[in-house]
C-alpha cells in the first residue's frame, strides 16, 4: 500500500525544479521569459485553483438539473391533480 509520499516527492521536485531554473536564469544560462522560470512554482496552485472551480461548476450544473427536474414534477403533479 502507498503512504501517500508521492504526492511529497513531487512538490519537492517541482521546488527543486523551480530553483534551478532561477539560478540558471540568473546566471545568465537560460533565456527565458521569467513567468517560464516561475512556472514550478506556481503551477500546484493553478491546478489547485482550476479543480476547485471545475468541482464549484460541477456542483452549479448538478443544483440547476435538480431545480428543474422539481419544476417539471411539480408541475406535472399540480396538472393532474383530480378535484
Amino acid at each position: 500500500m502507498s503512504n501517500g509520499s508521492g504526492s511529497s516527492w513531487t512538490g519537492f521536485g517541482l521546488i527543486l525544479l523551480g530553483l534551478i531554473m532561477v539560478t540558471l536564469k540568473v546566471t545568465g544560462w537560460l533565456d527565458w521569459s521569467w513567468w517560464l522560470i516561475f512556472l514550478p512554482f506556481y503551477l500546484p496552485f493553478a491546478v489547485s485553483i482550476g479543480l476547485l472551480l471545475l468541482f464549484l461548476i460541477g456542483g452549479f450544473a448538478v443544483l440547476v438539473v435538480l431545480a428543474i427536474v422539481g419544476l417539471t414534477v411539480g408541475i406535472y403533479e399540480a396538472l393532474t391533480e383530480k378535484k
